[in-house]
């Protein structure tokens, strides 16, 4: 067994999974602040790469979700942005379309669903500047501890 085949199992598939992730990069690039960071835009790239995984791979598995929270953490920044809530409106509905584009989404149990929708938020704050990162990781590890028993 090869490693992609290995990986597919909790990964999903490569296409899929490019698709969804360039598609939320896409709109944050088009959204997002300019005076992010390096460690920001990162987070957030990384961020939307374990949500595509999350869709398109096995939902279950603890360490998308664990991953999800991390890079969250290493982007924290105590800098609050004002941004207009009619763009983060637009740019957070574009992510959950997105994230629900992936063939999982209806398999995935409601908090599953909730608690990505909750990142979307999240990331789509995160993009327009605000300081919405440790939100991200309290939802991923939220979502840890209420489904402990159902992930891998």
């Amino acid at each position: 067994m090869t490693i992609i085949n290995e990986r597919s199992k909790t990964h999903g598939d490569f296409k899929d999974n490019a698709r969804i992730t360039q598609g939320i990069k896409d709109y944050v690039l088009y959204y997002r602040t300019p005076n992010l960071g390096n460690t920001q835009r990162e987070s957030i790239d990384m961020i939307a790469h374990k949500m595509s995984r999350i869709v398109s791979g096995e939902w279950r598995f603890k360490d998308h979700w664990i991953d999800v929270g991390g890079y969250a953490e290493l982007a924290v920044s105590r800098e609050e942005a004002r941004y207009s809530y009619d763009v983060f409106s637009i740019l957070a509905q574009k992510i959950k379309n997105q994230v629900a584009s992936g063939h999982n989404w209806f398999e995935m149990t409601p908090l599953a669903r909730q608690t990505l929708e909750e990142i979307s938020d999240c990331l789509a704050k995160c993009a327009l500047g605000d300081n919405c990162f440790d939100d991200i990781q309290h939802a991923a590890l939220r979502f840890i501890n209420f489904s402990e028993s159902e992930l891998v």
